[in-house]
């Protein structure tokens, strides 16, 4: 983290007391006798502890010591010396209780500086009402579709309707096919409030729980919303195409649309599986049967576009996304993957398809500034890394290019194979990045996975800032107008970037979060934890596992398990289980203790366990003192004699299929989700 930008960012932290603590009543001494310094440790592991003077501190931190170790804080960073390890800070105030699902979420976007702060009253009082129509001068310098078949397909749920296609046969073996996005620059203008405003926000953020909109909800979920029967501003890309989706002209321009329904991608899938849509459909000024035939009609396109795509050296690896069904007070009580599927891919094809030539259009016309996304190679080292470890599993990958890459893919036969290996192969790819052409060479312009020499974003422009920045050099290209200079698009991009990033990391952390919410509460009302788990790598003293059913990934250290002793190959390792002891948090506290006592070496440790045995540690926690009386950490579990111990061999490697049970805590901030592999000797 570049410490200006970690300077200006506000961090939340839990108190912790000092590592090198003997007892809490001794600290507590300490600190009322000689208190200079609190110490205070972020959610966010990539920074360390940060320290606050008692004058920055709470007045009463020294005798609440225990709220603020149960409690989330916000931290200023005055100040990182440079030669200091750890920060300065000022504490701000405290936002809640650890654990509590609000607070938590609060927390992660300070730490994504993800700001969900209101409008301004400049920016209220410029918005037009939801009663706002289009005027009719407007009507007239626009290409005007609305007689067309146009059709929106998103997400059930979604609300900010931004694309939306058509298609129109024009005879035999050729089609009219159009892309008609929400004509966002119309109501944000340059340097007003607004467009500062959704700048600062640089997108719209997706959480577990919520969507943190970029723009106000009259623009992204009422005028600029492509809703059915409505007549909306649009710009739109419109080809004329051949049967297999070759594209003979483009036509690029601003035009009126009134979209006749609006679909979601379940009712489109049924129609390419060969149903029909369901009589309730709502659909305006066309029949249910005309819309059904440009469904297929587009799907068949799709399907030939989709396979040349990746015959002419496109990319693509998979990625699941957790989706949460929340109930009445927000917890989550159901989890379920989200999975894509011919309707997802129909839609996409067309949208890349714009994205594409909207990129050569404004690059053609403006060269040196032109608002572009690239995605880089893979990083060499890692994908070097990979290469071997597939070969060492039995598989050549080529990683030559994308197409290359894919190949390699598609002639694993094996579905798991494939899913581990797709895993893996996603560490080595760099993130896409917004950029201004003129900045790099033309030849870093290209993106990987697309295997196209420009690409960049149109079609998102309710949602992502960038897509509305180039749709205003679209219509400057166009009206053959000017541009921003490359320096100021270059720092633009630099914003979405980071904001983008930001999005990012706050979606992740709050499926996690949600993720730990719903395991939790699923032990609380008996639910079955237990999940089968596939081994992507074998480490020193660990391996890694993913559980597909949660898309989570978790490395299990060989020193949280009870066992007599491990062995370990490049490819697997052996693992000498202690009979009856079933793996958990309090098993691995207890062995953590043993093994800072023990003059053993872990990895050459043989089973002599007489030591520990005669000297249990004695359990200091009410939950311990259960676990150790109930037999859990008994003696006796220990006390096995060597043979039997010898015969308690576990394999795994990569690949491997096992079955692990997953525990949260939820006293951290943010929950860790622990994830154990069940002892198959018990």
């Amino acid at each position: 983290m570049p410490v200006h930008a970690y300077l200006q960012k506000q961090e939340r932290v839990q108190t912790t007391n000092e590592v090198d603590r003997k007892t809490e009543r001794e600290e507590r001494e300490r600190r009322n006798q000689n208190a200079e310094r609190i110490w205070f440790r972020p959610s966010d592991v990539r920074v360390p502890l940060t320290s606050v003077s008692i004058d920055n501190a709470p007045l009463d931190i020294l005798w609440n010591e225990e709220h603020y170790q149960t409690h989330i804080s916000t931290i200023h960073i005055q100040q990182w010396p440079i030669s200091s390890k750890f920060p300065l800070g000022v504490v701000i105030d405290s936002k809640g209780c650890i654990g509590d699902l609000n607070t938590e979420m609060e927390a992660i976007l300070i730490d994504s500086d993800v700001k969900e702060r209101p409008w301004s009253s400049d920016v209220l009082e410029s918005l037009p009402s939801p009663e706002w129509t289009i005027p009719s001068s407007e009507i007239s310098q626009r290409r005007d579709q609305r007689q067309a078949c146009v059709f929106t397909i998103d997400p059930v749920s979604a609300k900010d309707l931004d694309d939306a296609l058509h298609i129109q046969q024009l005879g035999e073996d050729m089609y009219e096919v159009g892309v008609h996005i929400a004509d966002v620059s119309y109501f944000v203008k340059e340097n007003t409030p607004l467009d500062t405003g959704a700048r600062k926000r640089g997108t719209s953020t997706y959480l577990a729980n919520s969507t943190l909109p970029m723009l106000p909800p009259v623009l992204s979920e009422e005028l600029c919303s492509l809703s059915p029967d409505k007549d909306r501003l649009a710009v739109s890309v419109i080809w004329t195409m051949d049967k297999y989706g070759h594209i003979q002209s483009t036509w690029l321009g601003r035009s009126i649309i009134r979209s006749c329904t609006k679909l979601s991608y379940e009712y489109v899938q049924s129609v390419i599986d060969g149903d029909s849509l369901p009589d309730s459909t709502q659909v305006f000024g066309h029949s249910l049967s005309r819309l059904q035939t440009d469904l297929f009609d587009l799907f068949k396109l799709s399907q030939s576009m989709r396979k040349r795509r990746y015959n002419n050296g496109a990319l693509s690896i998979p990625a699941s996304k957790l989706h949460f069904t929340l109930n009445a007070q927000g917890e989550p009580e159901e989890a379920h993957l989200y999975t894509t599927k011919e309707a997802n891919h129909l839609v996409e094809e067309f949208m890349l398809q714009a994205n594409i030539s909207v990129a050569k259009a404004i690059t053609d016309h403006f060269p040196g500034e032109a608002f572009l996304r690239r995605h880089a190679p893979p990083f060499g080292r890692k994908m070097k890394h990979f290469i071997q470890t597939a070969q060492a599993l039995g598989y050549e990958m080529d990683a030559s290019n994308a197409g290359t890459l894919q190949s390699s893919f598609e002639q694993i036969e094996d579905p798991q194979s494939k899913q581990v290996l797709a895993v893996l192969a996603a560490r080595s790819m760099q993130r896409a990045t917004y950029f201004s052409s003129g900045t790099l060479d033309p030849t870093h312009y290209s993106h990987y996975a697309l295997n196209e020499t420009v690409y960049t974003h149109f079609t998102s422009p309710i949602r992502r800032y960038s897509d509305i920045i180039v749709h205003r050099q679209l219509l400057a290209a166009l009206s053959h107008g000017p541009v921003v200079s490359q320096k100021e698009l270059q720092m633009i991009a630099q914003i979405c970037n980071q904001k983008r990033l930001g999005a990012t990391y706050a979606e992740e952390k709050s499926t996690h979060l949600y993720l730990a919410h719903f395991l939790h509460n699923a032990k609380t009302k008996h639910k079955s934890r237990v999940q089968t788990a596939l081994v992507i790598s074998i480490l020193n003293s660990a391996y890694e596992v993913y559980i597909p059913m949660l898309n989570l990934v978790r490395r299990i250290y060989m020193e949280s398990l009870p066992l007599v002793k491990y062995h370990r190959t490049p490819t697997c390792i052996d693992m000498h289980w202690k009979r009856g002891i079933v793996p958990s948090s309090l098993v691995e506290k207890r062995l953590q203790t043993v093994q800072r006592d023990s003059t053993h070496d872990y990895y050459e440790y043989t089973g002599d366990t007489s030591e520990e045995e005669d000297h249990p540690k004695d359990p200091t926690s009410s939950q311990e003192k259960k676990a150790y009386q109930d037999g859990v950490l008994s003696d006796d579990s220990e006390s096995m004699n060597e043979q039997e111990n010898a015969q308690c061999i576990q394999t795994v490697s990569v690949f491997s299929e096992i079955i692990v049970m997953l525990e949260v805590n939820m006293t951290c901030s943010p929950p860790i989700i622990h994830v154990y592999p069940v002892n198959p000797f018990l």
